[in-house]
Order: C-alpha cells, then structure tokens, then sequence
C-alpha cells in the first residue's frame, strides 16, 4: 500500500511540474532535498526523485528525472555549477554534464573498500553515492562517497583522500567547496570525532583540520553542530555552513561567528537541505521544514510552503506544496 501511494504521488509530481503552474513541491526526511546551486535566474535542487529546476524571480519549477531525460537514474545527491555548465552527482558513481543542448554521462567508480573492507559492504546505502562535487585549478574536478574524494584530471580518477580517519566507517563527506585560491574545503559527517567536521585541502600541504584549534565552548551547541550537507563561501572567501539547530557558521580563516536564521529548532535537527550565494551576494537556504530563506543583508525573506503529509522508504517524510 505504502509503495502504491509512493507511486501516486511521485506521478503526480512527473505530471504537475513541467508544466508550467507556480507550485512548488518540497520533500523532508531522509534527506529527499539534498543539494542545491543557481545560476543568474535560477535555482537547482537536487532530490531523491530527480533535479528540480526553480525560476528565482517567479518561482515557476520543473523536474527533470529519467523518464524525461538522459539523466541515469533519478537519486541526485549534489549539484555544482561551473563555467556555465550544470554537473550532478548520482547514484551508482554517476556524474552528469547538463548543458541546454544535450546530457552527458561519466562514470567514476572506484573501489572505496580495497584498502580497508568496511563489514557490512553489501548493505550499506551510500556506497557509490556521488555526495559531493567541487571544481579546483587546473579543470581538477572533486568528488566524493562516503570518507573518500577523489581527484579526476582528464576524465581519470588520479588519486583518492580520505578525510577523517584511515578506517572507513559510516561516518562521511557531506559538502564540498572550493574558494578563490584554489583550496577544497570539506564538511564531514563526524561519526563522534568533532575535530574532522570543518577541514582543508591542497596537493600540497594535504588535508588540515581548523577546528582543533578551537575550544568547545566557542559553539553554541558544540562542534558537532556543523554536521551538515549546507555549505558555500563567500565573495570575501569566508567559509558558511548550515549547522543543527537553525544556526549559520561563518568561518573567516581565524574564528567562528554564529547567526540563528531559524528559530526554535531542536538542537539535535539539522534543517538546512543547502544554501549558495548568488552573484549579488544573497544567501539562499533549503530548509527541511518547508522554507526558502533568502537572506541580503541584514533582510530576511521567508517563504513559506504548505504541508502535505506522505512517505517514502517506509519513513515518515512529506511532500510539501507552496500555495499557488
């Protein structure tokens, strides 16, 4: 039954958004709403389902999956745009190039189990999961599944990272992000040890972990709260970061300031799906709850979607649909 009304609901959705109408259609819980990137008039989010393209200006959404297209599968984990050119990271090590004339496909698997078996391979959910994806110099591209990245140059793999520790667990990269000079940073989903959550890297100096130069009691909810999928960096190279509990980090290369965009959010919730910058230097956030925040300046703007309650993967989750 629950897999029939799972089935309804996501035709429902295939059928309703490419065709024009202003809804908007959201999904919460098991990380349905997973990355988010724009260009100068839209916004795309990636989903469960597929990559949902948003008209900043209008609101006006399309879905694009692979019913309708030559995505390979529907399960996008990370969005990046770069030089014009829209890339998502899939299930199954997909990686695809999205340009207005045609999509291509690359394939990156690599055996993240060689060196160090993980004990239950076979069942674990996100291996092969692109969960990341960041351009440095040079045309090097970043990806990443669970606690490694790799390096690819010249559409070849040349070498893998493993952030963290050397032993692979279910801990794992969340977001990653390159600034201005070329250095890749990197949110970590900390599995118990705080200190790896906010790290950096260059080929040359290799991976550093800021965060253990900070005392716990400079964050509000520890240093766990960066456990997060939300992250970009600003004009200025200062590093935000959507954090449990409603708060947005800023890292500036020398401390932590903190800023509590979403009120009222229990400290164990992390509620921010993504946010980007845009070329005017407006913040936009996915929030879990049903919000696109936009934030300029010291104005906050809050758009509120209404609540439809379904489910997915015998979870609880909901569908949630702005008013038209």
């Amino acid at each position: 039954m629950k897999k029939t009304i799972l089935l309804a609901l996501l035709a429902l959705i295939a059928c309703s958004l490419p065709s024009g109408a202003t809804q908007w259609y959201y999904t919460n819980g098991n990380y349905l709403v997973t990355s988010m990137t724009h260009d100068g008039q839209k916004l795309y989010v990636g989903t469960k389902y597929g990559l949902i393209t948003i008209d900043k200006a209008t609101g006006t959404q399309t879905l694009l999956n692979s019913s309708n297209s030559a995505l390979p599968n529907d399960k996008v984990f990370s969005t990046v745009m770069h030089e014009g050119i829209l890339w998502v990271g899939l299930d199954s090590a997909y990686v695809s190039e999205i340009t207005p004339e045609q999509i291509c496909n690359h394939h990156y698997p690599w055996n993240i189990f060689e060196d160090n078996p993980f004990p239950f391979e076979d069942d674990f959910p996100f291996t092969h999961h692109i969960t990341s994806i960041a351009f440095g110099p040079s045309e090097v591209m970043y990806i990443s599944q669970l606690s490694d990245f790799a390096r690819v140059v010249n559409d070849q793999i040349e070498g893998t990272v493993r952030v963290g520790s050397t032993k692979l667990d279910s801990s794992g990269i969340e977001v990653m992000k390159v600034d201005a000079n070329g250095v890749l940073w990197i949110v970590y989903n900390v599995g118990g040890r705080i200190n790896f959550s906010l790290s950096r890297y260059t080929p040359e100096e290799g991976l550093v972990y800021p965060m253990a130069d900070f005392d716990e009691s400079l964050f509000p909810l520890g240093k766990d709260m960066m456990d997060s999928r939300a992250m970009d960096i600003d004009a200025d190279g200062h590093v935000w970061i959507g954090c449990r509990g409603g708060y947005l980090a800023e890292y500036d290369g020398e401390t932590f300031r903190f800023y509590e965009l979403i009120v009222g959010v229990s400290p164990y919730v992390k509620p921010f799906g993504d946010l980007a910058f845009d070329a005017n230097g407006t913040l936009w956030c996915i929030a879990y709850d049903g919000r696109l925040i936009s934030r300029s300046g010291e104005e906050i703007t809050v758009r509120q979607l209404e609540l439809v309650e379904g489910e997915f993967l015998n979870q609880k989750g909901t569908i949630l649909k702005k008013i038209a």
